[in-house]
Parts: C-alpha cells; structure tokens; sequence
C-alpha cells in the first residue's frame, strides 16, 4: 500500500504532466527506486565509517565469521508520537513543582494577596475530588472519580469531565476518554515531544528484547529516578510474561477477540445452551482470558501482593502526576522462523573445518 501511494504521488507531479505514459512510468521508477533505496538499512553509510554501507559490513561479519547474518527486524519508538503536547508555561511548571513540597500552600506566600489566589489554583487538581456542589444533573462522588481512574490511568480533572459528560454513567465515561485520546492522538500536529522515557530490557542471552513507552506529564517527572526505574521494572515485567500482548483489557486487538469468542463459543461444553445464555457465559470467560493478556491486571514482579495498576497508581501519588503506560513492543528470537534441525556432528565438523590448513 505505501508503495502505491508513493508512486501515485510521482505520477501526479507537475513535472511530468505532459509526458507520455510509458516515458512517465520509466521516470517515477526511477525516482521511487531511489527513494526505497534512502528508506532502507542495508543502503545507509555504517555510523563508524562513512565509507562502507549498511550491506558491506554485513559481508564483512558473514566471511569474519563463516556464515550466514541477517538483519531481520527492528523496531523503533519515538516518545510521544501521534499525541499532541500541550505549550506548557514553564514557570508554571516550576511552581507546580515547588507546591508539592511546601507543606502548607497558604504559608508560601502570606502577604501578597494575588499569589494567595493563584495558589489554590494550582493545588486544586492535586486535591481528591469532592462532590459536585453545584454541577447540573447527576452530583459525581469522590469515589466514582477515584473507580474512573483506577479503569482509565486518566487524570483527576478528566475522569471527572467524562461523568459530567456521561450522567455519572462510569462504563460510559470509559468510552467518552477513549474517544477523547483517540482525538488527540488523530490530530498529528508534528509535536512528537510528549514528556516521559522509552524504556528497554534485552534478557541476558539476548534472545529477547522489549522497549516500552511511558508517559509523564512533565520534564520534571521523566528525569525523576523513580519514573525511570519504574519504567524499566514495566519492560521488564513485559518480558517475563509472553501473554501480554496489550496494556489494559479493553486494548485487546480485534482480530484476538474474533478468534477467542469462536474458539470459546464452539467448546464442547455449550453446545446444548441457547445462543444467548452460550454469550453471557463466553463473555465471562472472555473477560478473564482478556485481563490475563493486559499488562495492567499482571501481579508486579517485584511485589505479588499488587497488580501493575496498583504500583502505576502509587507511583502517580508519589510524584504528584498522571503516568500513562502507552505501549510496548516485544522481540522474541527467531520468533515465526522454522528452525532446522541441524545434525550436530556435521556443526562440529564445520567449525572445525574454519581452523583447518
């Protein structure tokens, strides 16, 4: 597909509008063949000397060693991408720094008047919503912001804006924040800055790799050494469990949830129940299967007493912001690939062979 478009991008460029056809087809090839060619690995200058490609040195590892290397893969995540960040004003990120450490807000500036008004301003969010004195409709409660948070990892002012909007209706809310971040995320404004870290873990034999994104709110935050160590103990906890495939249990991809129902709506076991009692028990063991997939409802491998969700929200009290765990990739060795099996004295036989007059 992104071939096809690329080329249909050449054919309509202005420079060739009045050239026949066939001439035309000659040229975009050329140009898309160029093109690909910038776009991949194999053709780049090698980092550590300019004057060898991607290609070359790879030849040179395959006779240094005696066989075979492939590139297969890679992946690559750039913090932020396809959000939109807020134009923060710094000084107000300072102050709000400051504020988490000033035990009474009222003392930071006791004579002046208009910081006195600004203060509160700014501890406001920090403070655990009350119920809505004087909102139109359903009065949201405390603690249906605090359940909304727990579901969604969304702020306090957020989740509490997806009830106004949802008539205090929580699974509703659920949707309404979904729509809102996959708004955000649609507007690609080119900001690609969103503050937080890309975290790793490649195991010890190097047969298999993670990197995870993790959001903050601030600059402040992503350098903070327990944001950090967090996010690393996250890729790690991705790599000790090959089932997670999404971060919460609504995130599962769809073509998993086409295979699982079919699978759990042809056992065995209901096949004499009526098509809708056969859904109510599906949909029970589908949303057991689904959180054994989320990240979010894993025990924390550093405390089995808590779930990922449980140490996300500890961590969101302690520094004072929300922390977002928005994706993961994981590369597993081989993984898709058939493997030979190889006759073992013919492998001795070959290394041997390498040291051999």
């Amino acid at each position: 597909p992104d071939n096809i478009k690329e080329k249909e991008l050449e054919m309509q460029k202005e420079d060739l509008a009045d050239k026949p056809d066939n001439i035309k087809e000659k040229i975009v090839e050329g140009r898309l063949r160029k093109k690909f060619e910038e776009m991949a690995l194999l053709n780049q200058k090698w980092l550590k000397d300019e004057d060898k490609t991607v290609q070359e040195v790879l030849k040179e590892r395959i006779a240094k060693l005696g066989e075979n290397i492939v590139i297969r893969r890679f992946v690559r995540l750039n913090l932020g991408e396809g959000l939109e960040k807020k134009d923060n004003d710094f000084a107000a990120g300072v102050e709000k720094e400051l504020a988490k450490y000033r035990s009474d807000p009222a003392e930071a500036a006791p004579a002046e008047a208009p910081k006195e008004e600004e203060k509160p301003k700014e501890e406001k969010p920090k403070e655990e919503p009350k119920d809505e004195p004087k909102a139109e409709g359903p009065k949201i409660s405390a603690a249906q912001v605090k359940e909304l948070r727990q579901r969604s990892g969304a702020g306090i002012l957020d989740s509490k804006k997806a009830l106004k909007e949802s008539g205090g209706d929580i699974d509703k809310a659920m949707e309404w924040l979904k729509k809102k971040g996959m708004a955000k995320a649609d507007k690609k404004a080119g900001n690609l800055s969103v503050e937080g870290v890309i975290a790793s873990y490649v195991h010890f034999n190097s047969k298999l790799g993670v990197i995870v994104e993790v959001n903050s709110e601030t600059d402040f935050v992503a350098i903070n050494a327990i944001f950090k160590e967090f996010a690393a103990d996250v890729a790690m906890q991705i790599a000790a469990n090959p089932s997670i495939v999404c971060v919460s249990a609504d995130e599962v991809p769809a073509d998993v949830v086409e295979k699982e129902k079919e699978i759990e709506m042809n056992k065995e076991d209901l096949a004499g129940k009526p098509d809708n009692i056969k859904e109510k028990i599906v949909g029970g063991r589908l949303k057991k299967k689904y959180e054994e997939m989320a990240l979010m409802s894993q025990k924390w491998l550093k405390d089995e007493d808590k779930t990922v969700q449980e140490v996300l929200k500890e961590k969101v009290a302690k520094l004072g912001e929300n922390i977002v765990i928005r994706r993961f990739q994981r590369l597993v060795l081989g993984e898709g690939l058939e493997k030979k099996e190889d006759d073992f004295a013919a492998g001795v036989e070959k290394e041997l062979a390498k040291y051999r007059n």
